[in-house]
């Protein structure tokens, strides 16, 4: 059985970058697979199956995350990951 490596960057596009919610929406799609994922922000790596451990990385509006998973599903999930980003977290605009 073979092991992938595979990484991405991008950019988070959403509103208010890498908070819980979006976090939690992370982790949800990343746990539908078995490869292991680390984000990895301004020098600091985080499990990207844990809401907690993405949430030490503080990552703002506009920052560019990379994205490396290891295991036979690692590119599946990395796009699953990208299109989940790249959507915003599905966010609604907030009117206030």
């Amino acid at each position: 059985m073979n092991s992938l490596t595979s990484s991405i960057s991008v950019a988070l596009c959403n509103r208010k970058g890498l908070h819980t919610r979006a976090a939690g929406k992370l982790v949800a799609v990343a746990s539908q697979y078995d490869s292991s994922l680390k984000v990895n922000f301004n020098g600091r790596s985080a499990d990207g199956h844990s809401i907690i451990n993405l949430l030490t990385l503080g990552a703002p509006v506009n920052s560019v995350l990379e994205l490396v998973a290891c295991g036979d599903d690692a590119e599946p999930l990395l796009k699953a990951i990208h299109q989940l980003i790249a959507s915003g977290f599905d966010e609604q605009e907030e009117t206030s």
